[in-house]
């Protein structure tokens, strides 16, 4: 009972509902996504959906055939299974996903999710189920308190991520070295991100070679078609393109890079030593942000100046020296004159869905960037 009411608790302050009943799945709500239950080999079929406290199987009327209580699952087990086709090699395989759902006091559930989007789904309810008992790794948990949960569940449901692009250019200050080399971009579960080259002749294979960055060392990575631009802290910048199916996977790519910015956008509270709850953002919000932070920062270098910033406020704002001066003390948080993204996040989530706290800390910065 004690977690339980701790995941209630959870929810309702991450979320600011007043139910603790809450739909997870909404980002992934335009799938229909067809699940079969067994409960003691009688299997039963239907879409699945997904609550902040239990498992749904509902027919096509969507009345529930079948529910589950995550409060009631005190164990999980996840495989995923390959099924190629029998008799033609037209067919492309299959992806299967189980989940054996240990309940108290009856019988194994095992949960059999079949399509593209198994391994995915199935990773998803892992996920939430370790956020209601408190089974997250520590840097999961921590990601969870930039985003709203069903954002940041999607998000994590989708490592490891791998791009197959080609490295075109790397760039240190002003030298330029053209590349052209096929890799794999790769973000794992602890947010690590390598460029791995794919071995063109026999040799390569005995010396594979690969790029290794931290999400949280990059100031800024921009994405436009098929290209990808990732500009590092130590000044460093790669230039990737031909990123394959790029319209779905930089999506993703986005997804999880959003999401690691959100939760640095956290870390100001914890240097600042603030331990209040505060309100989040939603994945569709914090992508505005970032396209308006891209056109801010006019040069492309990861960070945005005062005279960037000032540039974008129109006339009648510049014309009152003090506004535009206490607006960009506002998100330069560490005070270096150099708003990064995760800093610009933080400013506007203080300034769009700040609360009493937030605000009275604003009022401060905006009456001393005044004076």
């Amino acid at each position: 009972m004690h977690r339980r009411l701790a995941a209630v608790a959870k929810w309702m302050d991450h979320v600011n509902a007043r139910s603790h009943c809450v739909d997870v799945f909404d980002r992934l709500a335009s799938l229909l996504v067809q699940a079969t239950l067994f409960v003691e080999d009688a299997p039963v079929r239907g879409n699945l959906q997904i609550l902040s406290t239990h498992i749904l199987i509902v027919d096509d009327g969507n009345n529930i055939v079948q529910s589950i209580e995550l409060d009631h699952i005190h164990s999980i087990k996840r495989y995923q299974e390959v099924l190629f086709p029998n008799r033609t090699f037209a067919e492309l395989p299959r992806f299967r996903s189980t989940l054996e759902l240990y309940i108290t006091n009856a019988a194994v559930h095992k949960l059999v999710l079949d399509g593209d989007h198994a391994v995915r789904i199935s990773q998803f309810i892992e996920l939430l189920w370790k956020f209601h008992f408190g089974k997250m790794a520590t840097r999961q948990e921590l990601t969870c308190r930039g985003f709203h949960l069903g954002d940041a569940l999607y998000a994590l449901s989708l490592l490891p991520l791998d791009l197959d692009c080609t490295l075109s250019q790397q760039i240190q200050g002003s030298a330029v070295v053209n590349v052209e080399k096929s890799i794999v971009l790769r973000i794992d579960e602890g947010f690590q991100l390598a460029m791995i080259f794919r071995p063109e002749t026999l040799a390569d294979t005995a010396h594979a070679r690969a790029i290794e960055l931290n999400l949280d060392q990059i100031h800024l990575i921009s994405t436009r078609e098929d290209e990808v631009r990732i500009v590092c802290e130590d000044g460093r910048a790669f230039l990737l393109h031909s990123v394959a199916d790029h319209s779905k996977m930089l999506d993703h790519f986005m997804c999880v890079y959003l999401l690691n910015a959100a939760n640095a956008a956290t870390m100001v509270y914890r240097r600042l030593h603030f331990n209040y709850p505060f309100f989040t953002f939603r994945h569709s919000e914090v992508m505005k942000l970032y396209d308006h932070y891209l056109h801010i920062d006019s040069n492309g270098d990861g960070h945005i100046s005062q005279e960037e910033f000032n540039a974008t406020l129109g006339p009648i704002l510049v014309q009152v020296r003090s506004v535009p001066k206490a607006l960009y003390a506002l998100c330069d948080c560490l005070a270096l004159s150099k708003v990064r993204l995760f800093e610009y996040l933080h400013g506007f989530r203080v300034l769009l869905k700040g609360n009493y706290q937030d605000r009275v800390r604003y009022q401060k910065n905006f009456l001393l960037a005044v004076s």
